[in-house]
């Protein structure tokens, strides 16, 4: 499974950097503007693009947003400042980093997006893996190694995200053949439909507390709001 992955990684990065033979020349600077580097693959990604920079004599900037869009756009505006000649954005959040890559445009510095879109503004080029396929590989791995023997949790990371959201996506297609053949699944997720589409009962929590259990069928996303908020005892 490691291998797969890694696969995969190397595959990005081959592309990611594919783009410096355009812009091999003296005193070149590429900057990057990283979601976070508290994640392995961006590390990974990181490591690749530092050394492959330095095989063709570019510098390269790396700044981590730590997930916040409001520190990313900052440092966006800062690489900009500096006059990189091509700026690498890996977004915290598609819709929060339009205005940065419009800023990027403006100042004539060609922007390329990596593992997350930017929802406007001009880029180059975008660079991703099949998400949906990743998801697949590791349920795939999770049938295959536990033989349905299992009890799987789900923990959502950062509601909304697009690649994330690709992942589950892929993930939920297979580990629902471990529902039907009788494990246990536990899913924390902030989509309605993913929950009531896997599971078949829903436990209701306000403030860290279970308040309520139901079952799944029937109940309405309008129900389980009103049930959180207070509306319904």
């Amino acid at each position: 499974m490691k291998t797969k992955m890694n696969i995969i990684i190397i595959g990005l990065l081959v592309m990611f950097f594919a783009f410096f033979n355009c812009v091999q020349a003296a005193e070149k600077t590429i900057g990057f503007a990283v979601s976070t580097l508290a994640n392995p693959f961006f590390i990974s990604m990181k490591e690749g693009g530092e050394e492959k920079a330095k095989e063709l004599g570019i510098d390269m900037i790396t700044l981590d947003a730590q997930d916040s869009a409001e520190k990313q756009i900052s440092q966006i505006q800062d690489l900009i400042t500096q006059n990189v000649d091509v700026l690498i954005i890996n977004p915290v959040d598609s819709d929060a980093v339009v205005s940065a890559v419009e800023e990027a445009n403006k100042a004539g510095i060609p922007v390329i997006t990596v593992t997350r879109p930017s929802h406007g503004g001009k880029v180059e080029q975008h660079l991703d893996i099949d998400n949906s396929f990743a998801g697949k590989l590791v349920a795939e791995e999770l049938v295959k190694t536990t033989k349905g023997s299992v009890k799987v949790a789900i923990l959502e990371g950062i509601p909304g995200a697009p690649s994330a959201k690709q992942r589950q996506e892929g993930f939920l297609k297979v580990i629902k053949e471990l529902a039907d053949n009788g494990a246990g699944i536990i899913l924390l997720s902030s989509e309605f439909k993913e929950v009531s589409g896997l599971c078949d009962r829903i436990l209701v929590l306000r403030k860290g507390e279970i308040i309520r259990e139901i079952k799944s069928k029937g109940v309405s996303s309008r129900e389980l709001l009103e049930i959180a908020l207070g509306g319904i005892n």
